[in-house]
């Protein structure tokens, strides 16, 4: 993967100053309540729109990164299903050869006890 700069976080480091020095702001202004209401509702929709600008950036410069992920772990991914599928495909075989091997090892004593009875 390439190496990207940190520029996501820096803006956001940006965003959470802009957001503590509105609020810090707004808390000490001398001024009624009601206008401080009002300066907050109107602070907060330029939150919203500043948070979905981030977001909008981080999806942005995020996709490439999950993409090439993606592009790199698909190999391995099928990689461990084909070691999965054979090792599935022996155990399988080594199971069918005991249940054969065991099926022989009756037949034989079935037999064995038969002669045991008849030389009595």
């Amino acid at each position: 993967m390439s190496k990207k700069g940190n520029g996501g976080f820096s803006m956001l480091g940006f965003m959470f100053g802009s957001l503590v020095g509105t609020v810090v702001g707004i808390l000490i202004a001398p001024k009624p309540g009601s206008e401080t209401r009002v300066e907050l509702a109107e602070q907060s929709e330029i939150w919203k729109s500043r948070a979905e600008e981030f977001a909008s950036i981080l999806k942005e410069g995020l996709t490439p990164v999950v993409e090439e992920f993606k592009d790199v772990m698909q190999p391995v991914v099928e990689n461990l299903n084909n070691q999965i599928n054979k090792q599935k495909s022996t155990d399988i075989e080594i199971i069918d050869n005991q249940v054969d091997l065991f099926s022989e090892i009756e037949d034989i004593g079935i037999d064995t006890k038969k002669d045991q009875t008849k030389a009595i």
